[in-house]
């Protein structure tokens, strides 16, 4: 569902990151080598998800990092979404409609 849902593979996989934590921050370059995708494609989609107001970015040193903000109004059903369609979202929800 969630690929009909969003375009883009890259910003699919950016979001599972920060759906299973979201405490953790992100660094471009951290992202291309966790997700094996090229560089341009993670930052499209990083400044894609600041624009929409899922991810905020700010300086830690030297480095531009993002992270959840939290004051994001669909924040919750976001993430709801992804694990519904996580592994173990997934054996849940078949149990619970079995």
């Amino acid at each position: 569902m969630l690929k009909k849902l969003f375009i883009s593979k890259v910003r699919i996989r950016i979001l599972e990151q920060y759906m299973l934590d979201l405490n953790t921050s992100f660094h471009v370059r951290g992202l291309v080598r966790l997700l094996d995708e090229e560089i341009n494609a993670v930052r499209r989609e990083l400044l894609n998800l600041q624009d929409a107001g899922i991810l905020k970015s700010q300086k830690d040193g030297n480095k531009l990092v993002y992270k959840i903000d939290k004051k994001c109004p669909i924040l919750l059903e976001l993430r709801s979404m992804f694990f519904k369609e996580s592994e173990v979202g997934t054996k849940i929800m078949d149990v619970i409609t079995s």
